[in-house]
């Protein structure tokens, strides 16, 4: 099934707790594929930020237990591992 089969599938859902229920289903696997690659992110890496608003390449600096300072055009960012896309 592709992205798109999947968005028309929770676009015809028409009760709020089913929508709900599937907002969890995506939270937790948002959750645990963070924590999978906070394990798989080395300082020097090369990494995508990927927020609502922008998308900026970086390199790891640090590896925190909840986040990764990122360093993108010479300024340093705490990031969630959710924005972290590994390059």
């Amino acid at each position: 099934m592709t992205k798109e089969e999947i968005g028309l599938e929770i676009l015809s859902v028409r009760d709020t707790i089913d929508v709900r229920y599937l907002r969890n289903i995506c939270d937790e696997q948002i959750r645990s594929i963070s924590n999978m690659l906070k394990y798989d992110l080395n300082p020097g890496g090369k990494v995508t930020i990927n927020s609502k608003r922008i998308t900026e390449d970086g390199i790891i600096k640090k590896v925190n237990r909840t986040r990764a300072v990122v360093l993108i055009d010479g300024k340093q960012w705490n990031v969630p591992f959710a924005l972290i896309t590994k390059q």
